[in-house]
């Protein structure tokens, strides 16, 4: 009875190990010297989206959108238009990356984007004063594309009067 009861229990833990880790987009900006918006956005499979607006943003809080079932398909699409895995995982520069930066300037925002899909993640932080690395332009047209997927600009943008 004690073996059955421990390959039971056995048994159990190991399927609850193999579970396998929800597909998810996660995309942020964070802040600049001045007012760039800083916020943080989850797309998970079934198309939720969460937002979390924290600084230089019309919305600030969090909000959840759940009323654009394609949308992480999209998003996919965008990364696998771009080959997202050819890029590199950094894009930060400094003087120890292999000079993945030909011009460094300060003071700019940095996106970070990581995507999780069968269990493999893919992450690339883009420090927007690194310039002059291989594939910029379409490191810079891939994020573009990406933030007109997410259409978020009612959330993001401060309108001016």
């Amino acid at each position: 009875m004690k073996t059955i009861l421990l390959t039971l229990i056995l048994s159990s833990s190991s399927l609850l190990a193999k579970e396998s880790p929800t597909n998810a987009f996660i995309y942020s900006k964070s802040a600049c010297f001045g007012t760039c918006p800083v916020y943080q956005i989850r797309v998970f499979e079934d198309g939720t989206l969460i937002f979390n607006g924290l600084n230089h943003v019309q919305k600030k809080g969090v909000y959840k959108f759940t009323d654009s079932p394609n949308l992480f398909q999209d998003v996919f699409q965008v990364l696998d238009d771009y080959d997202v895995n050819d890029f590199r995982d950094s894009y930060v520069g400094g003087y120890t990356e292999d000079e993945v930066c030909k011009k460094r300037w300060t003071d700019f925002p940095t996106t970070t984007m990581s995507i999780q899909l069968g269990g493999k993640i893919k992450t690339i932080v883009h420090y927007h004063g690194c310039m002059g690395f291989d594939r910029e332009d379409d490191l810079k047209a891939m994020e573009d594309e990406i933030d007109k997927v997410l259409n978020l600009e009612p959330y993001i943008r401060i309108k001016k009067d």
